[in-house]
């Protein structure tokens, strides 16, 4: 599975491991990685060099988006990860998905490697640990993960995620989480709304469920205009009824003319009219929507669910 050293001479050990992490330049590699530990580095084009206490640590950082041997190596070596954990076989599903995620979505490689002059086996554990510390600090930094003895994926805790025999150290796993602070401080986003994101994000991952904080957050109370009982109402009456329009197309093969036919009591009895969107206007007009379409407005019962509780008719919307 490509880069991978242990070794312990007669008086020097060695080893290394990959990151994989999504920046695609190594020049942003290096600067990230400088970033997070505020000390004096060597710097030698693609790599970085650190001393400490007697040990050498180095990243040598390839993009896709180098120029020459440095992208085709990093390029090369992705492909390869993500052809390895492709064959592998497990009963770890929801595990290999999330992981071929993040490895589809890595855009650049860190080739890490430590060595240090033997001297007993206490102070030769406290600088495996003293680098071991430095790369997971790195991973939670890149929002990346990293080979483990050749044959694994691990995260920031050192946990096999997944290995080429399907087996996980792991209850489960999610994608990292991205660092989106900087963008919304650009974007003048409400710290109301942030906070409302970040619970609805955490109380998803909770469930096992992925969700990006780069997702776009809701109104703030102070900017929002809360809809009266009667719009309310009148939104209810129209998801109802393109998502019971969509069920006649899709679940009884009815033709869009008999379709509209059927939901046109509701229609008029909650004048559902004048509260469809256009794009519910013009999908409940068109006589040779997509199945894609269909699949979509069908949908909108979870929307109305949501209009169904506003309006009291239960006291809590229940887990979907």
């Amino acid at each position: 599975m490509g880069f991978f050293s242990r070794r312990r001479g007669a008086r020097r050990y060695e080893a290394g491991e990959f990151l994989f992490c999504r920046e695609i330049l190594g020049i942003q590699m290096i600067d990230r990685i400088l970033e997070l530990f505020e000390e004096e580095a060597e710097t030698s084009g693609n790599t970085l060099t650190f001393r400490r206490k007697g040990m050498e640590i180095s990243f040598a950082a390839f993009g896709t988006g180098d120029e020459g041997e440095a992208g085709v190596y990093a390029r090369r070596e992705l492909d390869g990860i993500r052809d390895y954990f492709r064959q592998v076989r497990t009963e770890n599903t929801d595990t290999l998905r999330n992981l071929m995620f993040v490895l589809g979505r890595c855009q650049g490689i860190v080739r890490v490697n430590y060595s240090f002059e033997l001297r007993n086996e206490r102070a030769d554990q406290e600088r495996i640990a003293a680098a071991e510390n430095m790369i997971a600090q790195v991973l939670r930094g890149m929002s990346a993960v990293m080979t483990k003895g050749g044959e694994a994926i691990a995260g920031a805790d050192g946990k096999v995620i997944l290995d080429g025999n399907g087996e996980s150290e792991v209850k489960s796993f999610l994608p990292p989480l991205e660092d989106t602070s900087q963008d919304d401080k650009k974007k003048g986003i409400p710290g109301e709304a942030l906070e409302r994101r970040r619970k609805s994000v955490m109380e998803l991952r909770r469930r096992q469920i992925y969700v990006p904080f780069w997702l776009p957050v809701l109104e703030t109370e102070a900017r929002t205009q809360a809809r009266t009982k009667r719009q309310v109402c009148g939104r209810a009456a129209a998801l109802l009824t393109v998502a019971l329009y969509s069920e006649c197309l899709l679940g009884e093969g009815m033709k869009p003319q008999q379709a509209r036919a059927f939901v046109r009591e509701i229609i008029e009895h909650f004048r559902a009219d004048e509260f469809f969107s256009p794009a519910e206007k013009a999908y409940l007009e068109d006589d040779f929507s997509e199945e894609a379409a269909r699949i979509h407005f069908s949908w909108q019962y979870e929307n109305l669910y949501v209009m169904e509780w506003a309006l009291g008719m239960f006291d809590s919307p229940s887990w979907p």
